[in-house]
């Protein structure tokens, strides 16, 4: 008798099925998940960003690291 015959189909053992029933579940869930965001990402009604002033529409936050100072500088002028 082959051992390895049909493995991949229905396990024996129980810890296999196991973790085949988890890999399904997990993989069925981040699909649905995966396949809802992206709709919801594609659907959305928002105007995109083409001018550096809407980010500040859009209230969006900066985070600038301490020793990039021409990038500092660029955001100081640009808020006075």
């Amino acid at each position: 008798m082959n051992e390895f015959a049909a493995w991949y189909t229905l396990p024996d053992s129980i810890r296999l099925r196991w973790i085949f029933f988890t890999g399904m579940v997990s993989g069925t869930i981040t699909y649905i998940a995966f396949s809802g965001d992206l709709v919801s990402t594609l659907t959305a009604m928002s105007e995109p960003v083409k001018q550096f002033n809407d980010l500040l529409l859009f209230k969006f936050r900066f985070t600038v690291h301490e020793f990039s100072e021409p990038f500092q500088k660029f955001l100081k002028v640009t808020f006075a």
